[in-house]
């Protein structure tokens, strides 16, 4: 299903729209309370990862040229990595400092602002023509 999405649709566009509704549920995360609120939250990371990853994938395996397509895997794993490293690290300091929900609103609060950016990416490329 999520293979025949990907083939029909721009993948900043499918990756705009996953991510904004996976944040939409990481806020409700955020302010939902209860110890059922943590398995609904493991499916749906779960279901954002198969969602995102294999598209991300596809979309760096178009861009590469044939010959550098095991360097550009490589570089976006490692890119991946430290950007989770990152995340992770940062969550931890704000689960700390400030709590669960603040961890969860925050992290809302980025990827609804990179989805955001996507969206006017694409807007901007059909203002220009291009």
């Amino acid at each position: 299903m999520t293979r025949g999405l990907a083939d029909r649709h721009r993948h900043g566009e499918g990756i705009a729209w996953r991510r904004l509704l996976f944040k939409v549920l990481e806020l409700v995360e955020g302010i939902a309370a209860g110890a059922d609120r943590h398995i609904c939250w493991d499916r749906a990371m779960g279901g954002q990862m198969a969602l995102i990853q294999g598209l991300l994938a596809q979309l760096a395996a178009e861009r590469a040229p044939e010959a550098l397509r095991g360097a550009t895997f490589g570089l976006f794993n490692l890119a991946t990595g430290i950007t989770m490293l990152a995340a992770s690290v940062l969550a931890r300091v704000l689960w700390d400092y400030a709590g669960p929900s603040a961890t969860f609103i925050v992290g809302g609060g980025f990827a609804a602002i990179a989805a955001l950016l996507i969206l006017a990416r694409r807007v901007v490329a059909i203002r220009v023509g291009t």
